[in-house]
């Protein structure tokens, strides 16, 4: 069994985690759906309270205490064995392959907003529904957020595929149930998807190392020639893959230094890798989350995109492009001088990157 997991504090303080029934998410603010990795399983709730704790870290980035204002869920899967399967699967059959938990994630938490006077049959499956407006949809979808990191990719592609059926299935047209779906936004990271094959979904950004070793076997195995092409850059590139989708590609270093505090108050640097494979492995995967979701400008040339891609998602008013969504949000500016300048670079940085040569 897959669940959606929310941290909720009890009365005595403490965070815990709570369990989110069908129709729980309401949609009625800003909020961001994480689906982690292969990893997170119901075997590990650890993860999962780590990966919360993650998307706040990234959100309050905007702001004290931003991500108070922001519903933060995650996902856990029901078995590695299953998610293994559903990446050949995914790969093989991107237009329209779901797995059933994908389409148990529709029927629970994006059917209620787009469908009313639903009806099961004893076997779960979805007897009848009525659709509801497309504007009043559109609306209500302005405020989903996926943050997809590694197997989440391909998990959100399934939902994209189940929620585009169920849609057509209850009389939306594929005009409209395109429309629908394309105002969800999503920051991808580390994708094991076919982020070249998903230009017209979600409104995404898709970030991968050229050098993450879990990414590159996947491509060996379903590649395509933009993949390829990205996949030996040396510097940060940008596919504008349409204006609502950008694949975005450069290489990362093994481990990754940041400044954090240590138990008495003391500002030191700590590296955040904590490496995927084993020890004994000689090799280094440069798949771990941290690689693409630093703002340590130093030394990693993703530094901010997902910070600032998730921040803008989470602040949008209207449906944003791909350049829009990665632009330094407008409420940090002007807060501090260093800050400005940094920004400053990681615009010249971007631009750089979308004019390789000038």
């Amino acid at each position: 069994m897959s669940v959606l997991w929310k941290k909720i504090k009890t009365s005595t303080g403490k965070s815990t985690l709570e369990k989110m029934g069908p129709g729980d998410v309401t949609l009625e603010r800003p909020t961001v759906l994480f689906l982690t990795g292969v990893s997170t399983t119901m075997s590990q709730p650890q993860y999962v309270a780590g990966a919360i704790s993650h998307v706040h870290d990234m959100i309050d980035t905007g702001g004290a205490n931003k991500s108070a204002d922001t519903d933060v869920y995650a996902w856990s899967y029901k078995s590695k064995r299953s998610n293994f399967k559903s990446v050949f699967m995914y790969n093989a059959l991107p237009d329209t392959y779901f797995s059933n938990h994908g389409r148990q994630f529709v029927y629970d938490f994006l059917l209620p907003h787009f469908a009313e006077n639903i009806e099961f049959d004893k076997k779960g499956r979805l007897k009848s529904a009525d659709p509801i407006d497309v504007k009043e949809v559109a609306e209500k979808f302005r405020n989903l957020t996926l943050l997809a990191y590694s197997y989440g990719s391909v998990f959100s592609q399934e939902v994209y595929n189940a929620a585009y059926a169920v849609m057509q299935d209850i009389g939306y047209s594929e005009k409209n149930a395109r429309f629908m779906l394309s105002r969800i936004h999503q920051v991808s990271l580390g994708a094991v998807s076919r982020p070249i094959k998903e230009k017209d979904r979600f409104t995404s950004i898709c970030l991968v190392a050229t050098n993450d070793r879990v990414s590159n076997h996947k491509r060996r195995l379903y590649w395509s020639f933009k993949e390829l092409s990205a996949a030996y850059t040396k510097t940060l590139k940008i596919n504008k893959l349409s204006k609502r989708n950008w694949y975005i590609s450069a290489p990362v270093q093994k481990d990754l230094w940041e400044q954090k505090q240590d138990p008495e108050g003391n500002i030191v640097m700590r590296n955040v890798v904590r490496p995927l494979f084993p020890k004994w492995w000689i090799r280094h995967s440069h798949h771990e989350l941290p690689h693409y979701t630093t703002d340590q400008d130093e030394s990693n040339q993703f530094a901010k995109m997902a910070r600032f891609a998730l921040i803008n998602c989470v602040n949008r008013k209207h449906s944003l492009l791909a350049s829009e969504m990665i632009a330094p949000p407008k409420s940090l500016i002007g807060r501090d001088a260093k800050f400005d300048q940094e920004c400053e670079n990681y615009k010249k940085r971007i631009k750089k990157a979308m004019n390789p040569g000038k």
